[in-house]
């Protein structure tokens, strides 16, 4: 969930965020793996030729992953706060503040993990509030990967999926 970034720092935080996290995606699939991305801050990892057991190992390998997963902030660097997080953070309505100036506190309640270094803050993207839905699912139906030859940019299509919920 890469929207905390994007409304306290800017978009081009909220971008790193989705490079770390395709980056990560990306060297950890297997070559038989496709992996896409179907949203703004949603992936898709499709694997062959696992079992339920081998499923599950993969999730909780790539739960780790993700709670590992950082990006590093200037601590001067300017933060957007709207007059709602201001007030439940107890900041001026009126004043500029940088990341240095918030807590760690402060920040999980701004939906984001934290933790401060002497001049940097690593921004854990799976730490996020509102955690990311990673599982395995088997019952993923109605999944067609198309190569369009109209699309001449070399990438997968993923059209049609739909997720039976679990």
């Amino acid at each position: 969930r890469f929207k905390p970034f994007n409304d306290v720092f800017d978009h081009h935080i909220g971008d790193l965020a989705i490079i770390a996290a395709a980056e990560m995606l990306s060297n950890f699939k297997r070559k038989s793996d496709v992996l896409g991305r179907v949203g703004g801050d949603e992936f898709l990892l499709l694997t062959s030729n696992v079992d339920e057991a081998e499923a599950e190992l993969i999730t909780q390998r790539l739960r780790e992953e993700f709670e590992n997963l950082f990006i590093e902030v200037d601590l001067n660097k300017p933060i957007n706060l709207s007059p709602d997080q201001r007030k439940a953070l107890n900041k001026d309505l009126y004043q500029e503040y940088t990341a240095n100036d918030l807590s760690e506190d402060d920040f999980l309640k701004l939906g984001m993990k934290i933790e401060k270094t002497s001049d940097k803050i690593k921004l854990y993207i799976g730490g996020s509030v509102g955690k990311a839905m990673i599982g395995a699912d088997s019952k993923i139906n109605d999944l067609e990967i198309s190569a369009d030859k109209d699309r001449m940019d070399n990438k997968v299509y993923l059209e049609g999926y739909s997720r039976v919920p679990s």
